[in-house]
């Protein structure tokens, strides 16, 4: 017969979980998943970009290298923040840009067979490219 082993309590362990640390804070896809992030638009607008950001986030179908798929996500949801506040979007012009940026992933992932290099190292390429452009003011205008 097995003894039972005393399980007295003793000082409370601490829990896994831990708070997201500050570095994590400052992240574009953290600031969206705490409703920061395009605060100002409307539920449908913000959905569809945290929509978008799973998907990245989630995409099976595609090889990654390291983080590419944090990287990515969160490079897409700062370029969408940056597009609708220095060019002053209404909700349906970012539910464009949203539109867009799912059509070029998907076309980028479908289409990278045979290709040389990842299909997310391409799109962080892209669309680093882009945000720094519209950081510079040389962003497209509508």
């Amino acid at each position: 017969m097995a003894r039972k082993k005393n399980t007295t309590p003793t000082k409370a362990e601490p829990s896994n979980i831990s708070p997201a640390s500050s570095q994590e804070q400052e992240t574009a896809t953290y600031r969206l998943y705490q409703g920061q992030l395009l605060a100002e638009y409307e539920d449908k607008t913000r959905n569809a970009l945290m929509d978008l950001v799973h998907q990245i986030e989630t995409e099976s179908g595609t090889s990654t290298k390291g983080s590419q798929k944090d990287d990515l996500a969160n490079l897409i949801a700062s370029y969408a923040e940056a597009n609708a506040t220095k060019r002053e979007l209404s909700d349906e012009e970012v539910m464009q840009l949203l539109r867009s940026v799912r059509d070029k992933f998907r076309e980028t992932v479908e289409g990278e067979a045979g290709a040389k290099g990842t299909a997310y190292g391409k799109l962080l390429s892209w669309y680093g490219r882009e945000l720094d452009k519209l950081a510079k003011g040389k962003g497209k205008k509508n």
